[in-house]
């Protein structure tokens, strides 16, 4: 697998590796036909399977972060003679998801400087996973290292409304996007602590 050159040698998990893949495949797709990285609706599913892959990436053992869109030719290459209109825009493709996973680290470089203001704790680890994009395991080391801590549990219950609202989406948006997250359905696929991503109203206070 292509992915295998992106990774430190002997550092790779295969669900990370497997989740890369599907992921790198469901964003290929959907830009592909249309569907551009954005904050709401379809756009607000693929900014998000790009960010979860980049996250997979980088825990399987990346060599250097920021290499997910190196994944595309290869995606293209195995699905391409099924589907022509892939290799017309792999560069484009290439180019959207590189775009992104720059945005991504920059939002993150962000929200390790943000401050909760008149947010729950909830709230702003909400806001911090949903808005900025900051993985779990990271905005629990900002809480302990400003000596704050938040409940797992209403996390999780915001967490869960999100992935009830992302399989709905993921459906409405056809087969390709219903396959693949983790291996199987949709709604099944994971980013760090089981926290699972979808659309849903910001929290008071967020961007």
């Amino acid at each position: 697998k292509e992915v295998h050159v992106l990774l430190k040698k002997g550092d790779a998990e295969r669900s990370h590796e497997n989740a890369v893949m599907d992921h790198v495949r469901a964003a290929t797709f959907s830009i592909a036909d249309g569907a551009l990285p954005s904050n709401e609706g379809r756009g607000y599913v693929i900014r998000k399977i790009i960010r979860l892959a980049t996250d997979h990436l980088n825990k399987a053992g990346a060599v250097t972060p920021g290499t997910l869109h190196k994944l595309v030719p290869g995606v293209i290459r195995i699905m391409g003679t099924v589907y022509p209109e892939l290799s017309d825009r792999q560069k484009t493709i290439a180019s959207i998801i590189e775009n992104e996973e720059k945005a991504y680290f920059e939002a993150c470089r962000r929200a390790e400087t943000a401050h909760q203001g008149s947010m729950s704790a909830e709230e702003f680890a909400f806001m911090l996973y949903d808005t900025h994009g900051l993985p779990l395991d990271r905005i629990r080391e900002k809480f302990e290292k400003e000596g704050k801590k938040f409940d797992e549990k209403i996390f999780g219950e915001y967490l869960e409304e999100q992935r009830q609202k992302i399989d709905s989406m993921m459906m409405e948006m056809g087969p390709m996007m219903g396959m693949g997250m983790m291996g199987g359905p949709a709604g099944k696929y994971k980013t760090e602590g089981d926290a699972k991503a979808a659309p849903k109203a910001a929290p008071k206070g967020s961007e």
